[in-house]
């Protein structure tokens, strides 16, 4: 135990002395390198975007244009939201290789990671395992599965070289994007391909992250089409359980994929891009017997295989007109030896068109239609009622962003319907005002209304949760959850106010507040006991929407441009929700809505270019206790050394959670046996040509 505890104290130490070397070493870096804005590009920065944010002053970096407010560009500094833009700078400095971490960067975001396959990733609140509340896309392709409304996030894994950046909306966007965008949005947009040209190649390894490649080439097929082309994999190896011994929860997973985008006359654009992906995912799960009565932890595996292909056409028509077509398919296959294998299939259309009638008015209208097929094979532990089945969905959306006085107050009034069958038609407005006093100061307020609607499984789904021998009886006995067809929408009134300043040249301050109303919330209510054929008495639960929830929360982000050499980032955000049942009398006790999610969490990054060819990246994250989730509050430290020996290489070493041998950050429901995250290093290396 001394041994442990003095190697766990000589690794605080280090990091420790590796933070304190970062910032003692900025102000030196400031008189040998001199300002970055007089340095001339080299070929690698003139070969990778993502290298030219380096040299952007904070001024320049406020007007990055977002989409997912809108859809349409506009200033993040000025949009009446709370957003946030991971850059492919801030993804590439962050040294975190899996897209479920770079969450942790962002205020509001609550990441917990549960096994080494398996997070729970929630905005403002409602963290779990199948967090419900946040719509989540990739390049327009939605990611949200209606089979149990939520991701399977170890099946997400772009290349993150291409990734132009990911925008995180905190708080609801349904009067664009519909059901499930209720407590946020996540769009993940990836370069076009013209801004990929020529080679790249990707390898290494770690402790954690055993082996990882990457492949990319572009090129051009003609004057205005460009093409890309990519492969890449990882091998993830498995953590430790809380008594130390092995998860198997180690993964493999590969992807690969092609991108092409065409520019005609006319001012029109066309692109078409696919993926197809493999995976493979371990894990240990408690599983419920009936004879005997008992439950045993057993190794399951997933295998995941899945492939899409989006075709996209936008036409301008003139300077005050633009209209866009897009078609998607996808497709997912998972089988497991306990949970139910499923295929799905999916084909969406959507049609928007942007116009502006005046100069003062900015119309957006949209129709959507999208058709979901499943088919579920069930294991013992989970059935559905109707093993096949298509779902039908159906929306229209239309939003007016008037300019009230030029460049300074907007109002914004917009709203989506929707039809799909479960509960019937449903109408998610918002209304937006955003005021600017002056340049550097953005004074925004927002009402929203957003529902999550049913899953496949809260309609009519079986999931076997636990079994045991009755005392009084002594007959096998189990409890089981049961799919209700009278589940109705969850819902969520939302008040939000907003404030972006920049009180220096090198200092931004972003802070946004809200209220949060939520009714007809998720519960489980309790039957009547019935006596199977088999003789096992079978306690039911109902899916129900018995609860309500009042919840409000404060976010704030900063950035401060120390030198031209040094940056630091900053966040801090604050939640609070207050769990109110309705009166049934037979409601099933859950966990308090409070004691599932974090009360306080911050973040510090730190990016130090020491030389032309030198970074330095610091990251610091404090998540206060989960007490539903015997997860204690901890301190994760993370240090990554970037160097670039010649203009096409990139070497980098990455140390990451430096501060712990390793801790729990979410536990996760339905039988998964929950692993902590390990101490991780790696190394890495990167060539363009």
């Amino acid at each position: 135990m001394n041994a442990k505890a003095g190697l766990a104290g000589r690794w605080r130490s280090l990091t420790l002395c590796g933070v304190g070397t970062l910032f003692a070493t900025a102000e030196l870096s400031q008189a040998q390198v001199g300002p970055a804005s007089g340095s001339q590009p080299s070929e690698v920065d003139s070969q990778d975007p993502a290298e030219e944010l380096l040299d952007l002053s904070l001024e320049e970096l406020l007007e990055v244009e977002v989409t997912s407010v809108s859809k349409r560009q506009e200033r993040l500094f000025t949009a009446p939201a709370a957003i946030s833009a991971l850059t492919e700078d801030d993804i590439r400095r962050s040294g975190m290789r899996r897209l479920p971490d770079l969450f942790r960067l962002v205020p509001g975001m609550h990441v917990g990671q549960i096994t080494a396959n398996h997070w729970a990733i929630s905005a403002r609140g409602f963290a779990d395992q199948f967090a419900n509340k946040l719509q989540v896309l990739s390049d327009g392709r939605t990611l949200y599965t209606h089979l149990f409304s939520g991701v399977y996030w170890q099946a997400q894994v772009p290349m993150l070289s291409d990734l132009e950046r990911i925008e995180i909306i905190r708080g609801p966007g349904a009067a664009l994007w519909g059901a499930n965008a209720v407590n946020g949005v996540i769009n993940i947009i990836s370069k076009e391909a013209r801004e990929t040209q020529g080679g790249y190649v990707e390898a290494g390894s770690g402790s954690e992250l055993e082996g990882f490649s990457a492949f990319r080439y572009g090129d051009q097929i003609s004057d205005d089409v460009y093409y890309r082309v990519y492969a890449h994999h990882q091998n993830q190896d498995s953590q430790r359980v809380r008594t130390g011994e092995d998860g198997a929860d180690d993964s493999q997973v590969a992807q690969a994929g092609f991108r092409i985008d065409g520019y005609g006359s006319a001012d029109a654009r066309y692109t078409l891009q696919g993926d197809l992906m493999l995976g493979k995912f371990g894990g240990r799960q408690v599983v419920p017997l009936i004879r005997p009565t008992t439950t045993i932890v057993i190794e399951d595996e997933e295998d995941f295989a899945g492939g899409n292909l989006l075709g996209r056409y936008s036409l301008g028509h003139g300077d005050d007109l633009r209209s866009t077509l897009q078609v998607y398919y996808d497709r997912q296959e998972r089988t497991s030896r306990l949970t139910a294998d499923t295929t799905t299939d999916t084909i969406d259309l959507d049609y928007q068109l942007d116009w502006s009638p005046v100069d003062s008015h900015q119309v957006a209208v949209g129709f959507g239609y999208r058709a979901l097929f499943d088919r579920n094979h069930p294991s013992q532990y989970i059935d559905i009622h109707n093993r096949s089945r298509s779902t039908h969905l159906l929306s229209a959306f239309v939003q007016d962003q008037i300019e009230l006085i030029d460049d300074q107050l907007q109002f914004t009034a917009g709203t989506k319907v929707e039809h799909q069958p479960y509960t019937g038609v449903e109408v998610q407005p918002s209304v937006r005002l955003s005021f600017q006093p002056t340049e550097r100061q953005t004074l925004w307020g927002a009402v929203s209304r957003a529902i999550r609607s049913p899953s496949r499984y809260e309609d009519e789904g079986r999931i076997r949760i636990n079994t045991f021998t009755d005392p009084g009886t002594g007959l096998p006995t189990e409890i089981t959850i049961y799919g209700d067809k009278s589940y109705a929408e969850e819902r969520l009134t939302s008040y939000e106010l907003g404030y972006r300043v920049q009180p220096h040249e090198s200092v931004s301050i972003d802070v946004s507040a809200f209220v949060n109303d939520y009714d007809n919330l998720n519960s489980l209510e309790n039957g009547a006991p019935f006596v199977t054929s088999a003789g096992t008495v079978v306690i039911p639960q109902f899916f129900e929407n018995q609860r309500r929830a009042q919840a409000y929360g404060l976010e704030m982000e900063s950035r401060w441009r120390v030198t031209d050499s040094w940056r630091l980032i900053g966040t801090y955000a604050f939640f609070k929700i207050m769990d109110r049942p309705k009166p049934t009398g037979r409601l099933t006790p859950l966990d308090d809505l409070d004691d599932n999610s974090p009360r306080n969490q911050a973040t510090l990054r730190s990016q130090l270019d020491v030389t032309d060819d030198i970074e330095i990246d610091a990251f610091l994250s404090y998540v206060d206790v989960i007490s539903a989730q015997s997860a204690p509050a901890y301190l994760r430290a993370d240090l990554r050394f970037g160097w670039r020996p010649t203009d096409s290489v990139e070497l980098a070493l990455v140390g990451q959670n430096l501060l712990d041998r390793r801790h729990p950050e979410f536990q996760g429901q339905i039988g998964i046996v929950p692993t902590e995250v390990e101490r991780a290093i790696y190394f890495s290396v990167a060539l363009r040509f």
